[in-house]
């Protein structure tokens, strides 16, 4: 399914919408944004299956990197972690 396709924005999109709004106006944050993972999901397996494959699989190599850093120690002298980094890797390259 593409962004452009007649399928995408009289069915998916305003049906996602409507959803996604339905459920935060009764309060339900958490089952909106499962709605839009799981919509997210559909979109990108639509037309081809190994898409959803890779995106599935980024996603719990993502969660196993946070899972990991989380459990190190955060050291205060590191440059990496401080708020000058953002001004530190673009002068290295």
């Amino acid at each position: 399914m593409l962004f452009h396709s007649y399928l995408f924005i009289f069915l998916l999109l305003p049906l996602t919408l409507v959803c996604y709004y339905g459920l935060n106006h009764m309060n339900r944050p958490k089952a909106a944004l499962s709605f839009l993972t799981v919509v997210s999901f559909i979109f990108y397996g639509y037309n081809n299956f190994f898409s959803l494959c890779i995106l599935f699989i980024s996603i719990l190599i993502n969660y196993g990197f946070v899972t990991v850093m989380r459990r190190q120690p955060q050291k205060k002298d590191c440059p990496l972690g401080s708020p000058f980094s953002q001004y530190l890797f673009p002068a290295l390259f």
